[in-house]
């Protein structure tokens, strides 16, 4: 689908009381959202009423002329002075505020707008987005485990990290094709996640799973003894650090997804006795 847009505009300005929204400044010169991201969400207007779902359980993408894509949630559709808007949070618009960079800026005229996720997409999502307040939860450091794989089929499982007490079954059937940068599935069992995402292309889905990290260490011969004295400033041996990038992505295109959502009750009694001791803290600090 197409849309014609005839205005766009940082959505902050149009935000009160404006100290809702809380940024922080970091050491390194970048800014932090710490509440309220529609704060760095986009105010687009267009000529005529959006005609589709808004909220966090659909994502879209908007491919601008110059073939750049954003994907993102669309918070709200409205209408107010300058006529029907819609709200537009991309995906990437953290990394920009992070990185100290301006957000790229979306231009008037006609996009196209597509639905690439939403819980009719996958069976079983619903639960899955109703477990996590209406939203696709993000697997950042969730393990991945492979329970079934043949050439046609496959079943992963997700556990721990972001999704706290809940074990996500992915059962994936129909497989298309498959991608791996160190070659298969396989190296990514029973490893620590960055993230896992869903998408819809054409009539098929697609999952992406990224294993990415960097690991900072320091040369094998260094005397460890110095961070025994409480006055050590670690900013002196900085330049001494070995910098090691990881990055490990998988894509498999597959013809349907079925997800399947369960509760670890061991995770979860230890989650609640974990934030009962959290609060009795904050309650004996104050007294």
């Amino acid at each position: 689908m197409f849309i014609n847009i005839i205005r766009t505009e940082d959505n902050i300005n149009f935000i009160e009381p404006k100290s809702y929204s809380i940024f922080t400044d970091n050491d390194d010169g970048t800014v932090s959202v710490q509440q309220n991201v529609c704060a760095i969400s986009d105010r687009i207007w267009i000529d005529e009423e959006f005609p589709f779902n808004t909220g966090q359980e659909y994502i879209y993408k908007i491919k601008l002329p110059n073939n750049i894509s954003l994907e993102g949630y669309i918070f709200e559709k409205g209408n107010d002075d300058y006529g029907h808007y819609i709200l537009f949070l991309n995906f990437n618009a953290s990394i920009y505020l992070h990185d100290n960079e301006k957000r790229p800026n979306i231009p008037c005229g006609k996009v196209e707008i597509n639905l690439i996720l939403s819980p009719d997409m996958i069976e079983g999502s619903d639960k899955l987005i109703k477990n996590f307040h209406g939203t696709w939860p993000s697997f950042h450091e969730a393990n991945i485990r492979i329970i079934e794989k043949s050439t046609e089929s496959m079943t992963l499982e997700f556990h721990d990290g972001f999704l706290f007490d809940k074990v996500v079954r992915l059962i994936i059937t129909g497989i298309i094709s498959e991608s791996y940068d160190k070659d298969s599935i396989e190296s990514f069992n029973d490893r620590c996640l960055t993230n896992v995402q869903f998408r819809k292309v054409e009539s098929n889905m697609k999952i992406l799973l990224f294993d990415d990290y960097i690991i900072e260490s320091l040369p094998e011969d260094f005397d460890t003894s110095v961070f025994d004295d409480p006055e050590f400033d670690t900013d002196t041996i900085r330049h001494l650090y070995i910098t090691e990038e990881h990055k490990n992505h998988g894509v498999i295109v597959c013809k349907s997804l079925k997800i399947v959502v369960t509760i670890n009750e061991d995770k979860k009694k230890q989650l609640e006795e974990d934030y009962k001791e959290f609060l009795d803290e904050c309650q004996h600090s104050v007294q």
